[in-house]
């Protein structure tokens, strides 16, 4: 969505969507580029709500689960509810690392509303989930291997430091909310 400024049509959104449903692909996000709500002056409108993008796609679905994207602090969970109420089973969840404990009553809500819930932890400055920076970092690490040793051991340090933050996540408070 970010790539067009949000300007998919409902009949482009409904034309990939089929596409990918029929080609067997288990799950399909639909929204904003940044989550449900996120059509703003602050992150721009686009050609469509995400209910109009959503609305009559999960009936149409023979294959994919129907999901989206919620950050909190943009959604509520009346907006949650209302997707669910569009068909929406599935709930990817987007919060900076150092904000996750807010994110509790999205996930819980979720759960009650009986969707599966991911939980996208962005540890960095801008986009990108933790896994992209731990990616990024191996990558950059064998990089800078070959180029100077300076430049070796700071993305050594980048990339230990997001393995930490990581285990931070996953293995306290915000790991338990989603896996009870």
């Amino acid at each position: 969505m970010h790539a067009i400024r949000h300007q998919y049509t409902k009949e482009q959104v409904q034309e990939i969507t089929l596409a990918l449903d029929k080609a067997k692909v288990d799950a399909i996000e639909i929204s904003h580029g940044d989550g449900l709500k996120g059509g703003s002056f602050n992150y721009g409108f686009g050609a469509h709500t995400d209910w109009e993008w959503l609305e009559g796609i999960a009936e149409k679905l023979t294959h994919a689960k129907l999901t989206t994207l919620l950050l909190p602090g943009i959604a509520t969970i009346e907006d949650l509810q209302r997707a669910s109420d569009l068909g929406v089973q599935s709930v990817r969840i987007a919060t900076h690392c150092t904000e996750a404990d807010i994110s509790q009553q999205h996930i819980e809500a979720a759960k009650k509303m009986g969707m599966d819930v991911g939980l996208a932890a962005i540890c960095v400055m801008g986009y990108g989930s933790i896994f992209w920076v731990i990616i990024n970092g191996i990558v950059f690490y064998v990089i800078e291997l070959k180029n100077n040793m300076i430049s070796f051991l700071t993305g050594l340090i980048g990339l230990i430091v997001n393995i930490f933050i990581f285990y931070l996540i996953f293995f306290s408070e915000v790991g338990k909310w989603i896996l009870d």
